[in-house]
């Protein structure tokens, strides 16, 4: 490269890389999910509830905010369509969790004594 080119560069910094973005995270459900705000309560095996907040519902499973989030237990059933539903906790952010319907019907293993109280 002649002198002429080193000074026209001279004064010009190289152009920076520029950083590719990284890339999204894989996306894993399996259905369309729905936004809604709507209360509801978790449903403990020993009997005790709290009261929570559906964020979304899809298909599959349903997103709550929960003052006890962080102490689910694995298994946990949310009032949701009028009917106590069995769910796995699938994951736990803070006071947000990620519960996955279980495929079977939830009034297969509640007992008798807890659906009255559910349709009071």
């Amino acid at each position: 490269m002649g002198i002429w080119n080193l000074l026209k560069l001279g004064s010009k910094k190289p152009p920076e890389p520029i950083e590719e973005a990284p890339p999204e995270p894989e996306e894993h459900r399996v259905t369309d999910r729905e936004s809604t705000y709507r209360d509801s309560r978790i449903f403990y095996h020993a009997g005790d509830s709290d009261p929570c907040i559906i964020n979304d519902v899809s298909a599959t499973g349903i997103r709550v905010s929960c003052q006890r989030a962080r102490s689910f237990p694995e298994q946990v059933r949310i009032m949701w369509g009028g009917e106590k539903r069995l769910c796995n906790v699938v994951w736990v952010d803070g006071i947000v969790a990620g519960l996955e319907f279980v495929q079977r019907r939830p009034a297969d293993d509640i007992p008798q004594e807890e659906l009255e109280d559910a349709q009071m």
